[in-house]
């Protein structure tokens, strides 16, 4: 666990925060005075994590919601989280389950329609959630641009509840020499 919130903590580097190391050595406030730097082996932090940008100069307190690291900017007693609370406010003891499944927008026309012998681009799928963010979607497809007929993409996402989400485009080879163009396709 301790692991897994340092690969956390450095993502957060990453995108702009100033290091943890760096913020300790920066100054850590506490009731009985200022410090330049202080370390320890572990640190227990219930009302959220205080950082300053190292760029910009802009505080943000960081808390972790549904076990999501989330950023605010400005101090952690001045902000409301998402839940409601205040972040000096005790936190309910239950979180919420996510039940509700990703939502899948197919890109482009559905049914999409080309004519056999040519190649089929598909042009994907957006996937969006309500909790989780930058979900990927995995694609299936059974299209043979040499035979006419209906063939179909699937795409599906799962978030991280485990919860997922179908979405189906159909795909129309016709053949221009067969009048109306499609037959069903034999697999």
């Amino acid at each position: 666990a301790v692991q897994e919130l340092n690969l956390k903590v450095e993502n957060l580097i990453s995108q702009g925060l100033t290091s943890v190391k760096n913020l300790v050595l920066d100054s850590v406030s506490a009731a009985t005075g200022k410090f330049g730097r202080v370390e320890t082996e572990t640190a227990s932090v219930s009302k959220g994590l205080e950082m300053k940008d190292s760029v910009t100069g802009s505080m943000y307190c960081v808390t972790i919601l549904n076990g999501e690291f989330n950023k605010q900017q400005g101090t952690c007693d001045s902000l409301i989280n998402p839940t409601g609370f205040t972040a000096s406010s005790t936190l309910a003891t239950e979180t919420p389950s996510d039940t509700e499944p990703p939502t899948i927008t197919i890109t482009g026309p559905n049914p999409a329609e080309i004519t056999t012998g040519s190649s089929y681009i598909d042009l994907g799928a957006t996937v969006d959630d309500n909790v989780n963010h930058n979900l990927g979607i995995h694609t299936t497809d059974n299209i043979n641009t040499a035979l006419a007929g209906s063939y179909s993409v699937i795409y599906t996402a799962t978030d991280q509840a485990g919860n997922s989400a179908t979405s189906t485009r159909a795909v129309i080879v016709s053949d221009p020499d067969l009048g109306n163009g499609t037959t069903t396709p034999t697999e």
